[in-house]
């Protein structure tokens, strides 16, 4: 009964151009797709993590694990595009494309694999939490996450590189090596805590109440 009403009712996400051993996934499940590979079907409508990471068949390597967060809607065909220079998923399709790939839907149903409903109740109590305001509010300004942070060497306000002299600000590392920091609209937006909760000069009780 579920699957039935996915096929009317679930959205459907293209990947164009994904080379044969790429890892892919979405939500719970991942798989190393194959040569006809062209996406998934019959995705439930609400918010789905999909996720993807490069692979070297040769050399049995993946890259780091890269994802963006969707909200799909009831029927609604998302299409992207895999690009063989970053080793990335791009949205460089274009919307006439994409409504021809909506109106041929049939014919590209058989390069389609079924989303796993089986386990979508376990993947709705994670996600049911997040609101459209909390993801827009936290992820990143480029809307990917990346299981490995892009760093970059910090700067200073004139643009020379910051190197720290100090090993006592450094702890064990090399003073030689420069700050580093994530790369501009890379990061999770989390929200920032203060760490002193308390007003200055408070006592040694009023420090314990706050």
């Amino acid at each position: 009964e579920v699957a039935k009403r996915l096929l009317i009712e679930g959205a459907t996400l293209v990947l164009l151009d994904v080379p044969p051993g790429t890892e892919i996934g979405i939500d719970m499940n991942s798989w190393n797709v194959g040569e006809k590979f062209k996406g998934v079907k019959m995705i439930p409508p609400g918010l789905h993590f999909v996720y993807y990471s490069s692979v070297n068949i040769k050399e049995r390597a993946t890259a780091p694990r890269t994802g963006f967060f969707y909200n799909f809607g009831r029927g609604e065909l998302v299409a992207r595009r895999w690009s063989t220079q970053d080793e990335d998923i791009v949205d460089t399709v274009s919307e006439e494309d994409r409504l021809r790939m909506k109106m041929d839907l049939l014919n590209l149903d058989k390069y389609l694999g079924s989303y796993p409903y089986s386990s979508w109740k376990k993947w709705i109590s994670l996600s049911n939490r997040i609101s459209e305001a909390t993801l827009q509010r936290l992820e990143p300004i480029n809307r990917k996450i990346s299981s490995v942070t892009d760093l970059i060497p910090e700067e200073n306000m004139d643009g020379s590189n910051t190197n720290v002299q100090s090993e006592q600000l450094r702890g064990m590392e090399d003073p030689r090596l420069p700050n580093m920091c994530a790369r501009p609209g890379t990061e999770v937006r989390y929200t920032s805590l203060t760490r002193k909760r308390y007003p200055s000069g408070s006592s040694a009780g009023e420090i314990t109440r706050h």
